[in-house]
């Protein structure tokens, strides 16, 4: 791109080589790809259109900077609705531009006129590196600031934090630049971490990296560099089980300056920086590794320790399983139905591993025989009547085993049936409220004594295996006439079964 002034003809915009490239630097660094149209904003922003490039591009007014505004390079079509940089174009062509900022171009393999609508949203700006400054106390240095804002918005610059004998100078809102003044005194000497912050006028900041500036005094007695010391390390360290990492105490105080200067303090595993205090506790992974400590007093003179090194080790230990062994039925005793044998169902699935490991083998032993029954997570074993222990030992996936877990219980025949022989009394009046005995065999502590029809509550006071004390209710509105009494065998874990005789209720 070129411009006649003044009938000078002079290079705006491009190298003369067929790129598209060159992005945040100065246009006339930049390649373009048969650049098609152009176009001058009120604030002096250039504005072109790439056919092959597939971009538009702005070149700031303030700085001569290019950078794409719209496209990605490649032809296409896509983005609508979002954002430009990231839209497909094909064959960008004319450009436009309405009053209220509002760009308009010619997509010409798209056989379509697009719009580019500013940005409601402020941009910071960026403010470029300032590298680190180092200067004697009878000297004075002016550093160039510059930024780049993507809104085209003025910025200023300050010192962060501000020094006193630090100012800025010659700003330049509007070409986006200033000076940074470093003029010190004798009582400024030192090491300053400083950033340079650049804010627009909507009150977007940014920050430059930190860097340092440095008064150095040319009379003072040499400065010594500072020793460091760090704590014996350990050569080797176990990680906890299932980690893959461990703890190490890092401890730099015996570390001195031989000027008794303050010091800063770094550590270093290899080249990476992993602490800056004085102590402190870090994580090294399973490995080897090179610790280094590195003190610096506030001169910027530096002491470098001997590195030591550590290796962590992965937990080998193999702590052994805990076998939980569950059976159904859970009562004791169980009931042999047939009056010779039950089933039983254990699991052993309930098992865990102290360190997380998979249990990968059951065995289940019926007393104290020595071959397991079964090895599965799950079985089921038909036993006889009697009394029972079931052991189960598990193994995890790294062969640790566990102790042997045993469930002890009892396997009965059902209980006799019950029979009832006698009620006494055998009758009442309705309202009353009477103790009655019954007499049979085949009760249980589970015997419960009912009455058929509604209007008494009866109430199981005693059992033993032949006789039952039972307190009967007798509302006022009960039926009269003749009630089964019936005496009922629930008891837990057995059948139920009843025996009954004839109660009679009176008017």
């Amino acid at each position: 791109i070129r411009r006649i002034n003044n009938n000078a003809l002079s290079s705006v915009a491009g190298t003369g080589a067929n790129a598209s490239s060159g992005d945040g630097s100065v246009a006339t660094a930049a390649g373009l790809n048969n650049p098609i149209d152009v176009m001058v904003d009120a604030a002096g922003n250039l504005f072109v259109t790439e056919a092959d490039g597939e971009r538009v591009r702005r070149i700031e007014a303030a700085d001569n900077k290019i950078n794409t505004i719209a496209g990605t390079g490649v032809p296409g079509f896509g983005g609508d609705d979002g954002t430009a940089i990231s839209a497909l174009l094909n064959t960008p062509t004319g450009l436009a531009r309405n009053s209220g900022g509002v760009i308009f171009f010619c997509d010409t393999g798209n056989l379509r006129v697009r719009r580019l609508t500013p940005s409601t949203t402020n941009r910071p700006p960026v403010p470029d590196t300032v590298v680190n400054q180092s200067l004697n106390k009878s000297q004075s240095v002016s550093v160039s600031l510059s930024a780049a804002d993507a809104d085209s918005d003025p910025v200023t610059f300050t010192l962060v934090p501000a020094l006193s004998f630090v100012t800025v100078t010659s700003p330049n809102p509007t070409a986006r630049t200033a000076s940074l003044l470093i003029n010190p005194a004798g009582s400024n000497v030192g090491v300053y971490t400083v950033r340079v912050q650049a804010a627009d006028n909507k009150g977007a900041t940014g920050l430059t990296p930190e860097f340092t500036i440095t008064i150095n005094d040319p009379d003072a007695p040499t400065n010594r560099a500072p020793i460091a010391r760090a704590n014996v390390l350990p050569q080797t360290v176990i990680a906890p089980i299932n980690t893959t990492a461990a703890s190490v105490n890092l401890d730099g105080s015996t570390s001195s300056d031989p000027d008794g200067d303050p010091l800063t303090y770094e550590w270093y595993d290899g080249n990476v920086k992993i602490a800056m205090t004085v102590t402190a506790t870090v994580q090294l992974t399973v490995g080897t590794h090179s610790i280094r400590l590195e003190v610096v007093d506030n001169k910027n003179a530096r002491g470098i320790g001997t590195a030591q090194t550590v290796t962590v080790r992965e937990n080998t230990r193999n702590n052994p399983p805990v076998a939980v062994p569950k059976r159904t039925p859970t009562t004791d005793p169980i009931i042999a139905t047939n009056f010779t044998d039950a089933v039983v169902n254990f699991d052993g699935t309930m098992s865990t591993d102290p360190d997380g490991d998979t249990i990968t083998g059951y065995e289940w032993f019926r007393g104290d025989e020595a071959t397991p029954s079964a090895t599965t997570g799950t079985t089921s074993l038909t036993l006889p009547t009697g009394t029972h222990t079931i052991r189960l030992r598990v193994t995890d996936s790294r062969g640790a085993q566990s102790e042997l877990t045993s469930l002890n219980f009892n396997i009965e025949a059902p209980p006799p049936d019950v029979v009832v022989s006698s009620i006494t009394p055998s009758s009442a009046r309705r309202g009353a409220t009477v103790n009655v005995v019954i007499l049979g065999t085949g009760f249980t502590t589970g015997s419960k004594v009912s009455v058929n029809s509604g209007g008494v509550n009866a109430i199981t006071t005693s059992v033993t295996a032949t006789r039952i004390t039972a307190t009967f209710e007798i509302s006022s509105n009960a039926l009269t006439g003749l009630r089964a009494i019936s005496v009922n065998d629930l008891e837990a874990g057995r059948f139920g079964t009843s025996a009954s005789r004839i109660f009679t209720i009176n008017p």
